[in-house]
């Protein structure tokens, strides 16, 4: 990459990879062990700059690549979210009813999504 910013963008990418491997989401696999009959997706990182100036990086592999049934259930893709109207009415309620509440990673929550029977999927490393 080669913008004046290049700086914040690698810190952006970094941030995302730290992310990844605290929650322990890939590890590596050599070439060779790789089964012949895996497909292996291609990656690459998104990078946007948000609203307030922050940059955000998102490992991403290629949509193209990916195979309904193999790769993803177009029948069940569902992604849980939450609105910050939401949060704010839940907050409140814990205080006015005395709910205990617990600190949650909303920020890595996606990240610790799990394959259903054991599926694994193979991505190149991107450049």
């Amino acid at each position: 990459m080669q913008t004046k910013d290049k700086v914040v963008w690698d810190q952006a990418v970094r941030k995302e990879h730290d992310k990844m491997v605290k929650y322990k989401v890939w590890q590596p696999v050599p070439k060779d062990e790789v089964p012949a009959n895996a497909k292996v997706l291609t990656s690459t990182w998104a990078m946007k700059p948000k609203a307030s100036g922050a940059k955000h990086a998102k490992l991403n592999t290629w949509g193209y690549e990916q195979v309904d049934g193999l790769h993803y259930d177009s029948h069940n893709l569902s992604v849980p979210v939450v609105n910050d109207m939401t949060v704010r009415i839940v907050m409140i309620l814990t205080i006015m009813v005395t709910w205990t509440a617990e600190l949650l990673d909303v920020q890595g929550a996606f990240l610790k999504g799990r394959f259903q029977n054991g599926e694994q999927l193979y991505m190149h490393v991107p450049q």
